[in-house]
């Protein structure tokens, strides 16, 4: 696991209430979408691929689901360094995340352009841990569920994004678009006899572990 927000893209600020733009930012980018955090107020907003709606026309009206396929050298879209972060030197397919981690192995505090999308518009970015951490504290997010980017209608399959977003004074905020990772930690305790129980189940920001004066922070990994 890594620390939420250890991988970011630099957008720029036409993008940030552009429906087509950020639609067609969530189809290049191999991942679920972002997570969108709002660097005046704190709040956090989904922005999710699937819910741009199909492109398909027989399925006019549904979502749009998730990527067949994951980050890869023949995207064209990585650096070389980028390449060799989530690729790996023999073609592996190890995705975005593996670009921190290979950071924190090679004790790289710089932050490393990993891949260039929507025609070189934005720039997906892998940064430390340190750093990592120092924006999830800087940005506190309360916990509470977060809303979607744009405003939604539909249910089930047809929920999905109409062309106005939930906050009608976001794209004057400043404004980081993080890859969305899985913000949800678990706590798990197995007993004598062998049962699994789920003890707390959490959302939070950034994790740090100090070996002077021990200090155990969890936050959103």
């Amino acid at each position: 696991m890594i620390p939420h927000g250890a991988v970011y893209a630099r957008v720029p600020k036409e993008f940030y209430e552009a429906y087509t733009a950020l639609d067609q930012l969530c189809e290049a980018v191999r991942a679920e979408g972002f997570v969108v955090v709002d660097r005046t107020t704190g709040n956090r907003f989904k922005l999710k691929r699937e819910y741009f709606g199909s492109t398909d026309p027989e399925k006019v009206g549904k979502q749009r689901g998730s990527h067949e396929s994951s980050p890869s050298k023949q995207s064209g879209s990585f650096t070389d360094v980028g390449a060799e972060f989530c690729c790996g030197t023999e073609g592996e397919e190890f995705g975005y995340c593996n670009a921190p981690l290979t950071q924190m192995v090679r004790d790289i505090g710089d932050e490393i352009g990993i891949a260039e999308l929507c025609d070189d518009q934005v720039e997906l970015v892998s940064r430390s841990v340190r750093d990592t951490i120092a924006a999830q504290v800087a940005n506190p997010f309360s916990g509470q569920k977060m809303l979607n980017h744009f405003i939604t209608s539909g249910a089930g399959d047809t929920y999905q994004y109409q062309q106005k977003t939930t906050d009608p004074e976001i794209h004057k905020h400043d404004l980081e678009f993080q890859l969305k990772l899985d913000g949800e930690t678990v706590l798990i305790h197995k007993d004598g006899d062998g049962n699994v129980h789920l003890m707390l189940k959490f959302q939070v920001d950034a994790y740090v572990l100090q070996k002077e004066d021990p200090v155990c922070r969890m936050g959103w990994i």
